[in-house]
């Protein structure tokens, strides 16, 4: 009998692909475990959130302090976008785990539920950043299609 064939540009074989109940526990523990760091960190959303500094801090009369002021709330909200996206995302990661080692309709109604509004809010934030991208695809009315077919 001939060996199995290794695979061509590093695509697993279908063996290699077997996810065991361990593995999947261990993955879950990981992803608690990010999330939780995340939340207790500096970079958590409510931590971001209070980070805020007033325009006139910039200095006033200049153009040039005004323009400053703008650009650090545009930051700002975007960084707290960005730290409550990657808390949600990992909380979904956590949940798909979830339903990949219990089967989907062995998990819990709340956490499938959180699941669907994650994914909800998560499509909302891509189609405003497709807006600001493209106005002129807004203006269409089209689905929001981008480079990477989202």
């Amino acid at each position: 009998m001939l060996p199995e064939p290794e695979p061509v540009g590093g695509v697993p074989s279908p063996k290699s692909l077997k996810i065991t109940k361990d593995t999947l526990t261990k993955f879950k523990k990981a992803i608690d475990t990010a999330l939780s760091e995340l939340d207790d960190s500096a970079a958590s959303h409510t931590r971001v959130s209070l980070l805020t500094m007033a325009a006139p801090a910039y200095g006033q009369g200049f153009t040039a302090a005004t323009e400053l002021a703008a650009s650090y709330v545009k930051v700002h909200d975007n960084l707290q976008t960005l730290s409550k996206s990657l808390g949600d995302q990992l909380e979904a990661l956590g949940i798909a785990v979830e339903c990949a080692h219990r089967g989907f309709e062995n998990v819990d109604a709340k956490q499938t539920e959180r699941l669907r509004v994650i994914q909800s809010q998560t499509e909302n934030q891509y189609a405003r950043y497709q807006d600001k991208q493209h106005p002129q695809h807004q203006a269409q009315g089209g689905k929001h299609l981008g480079g990477d077919g989202l």
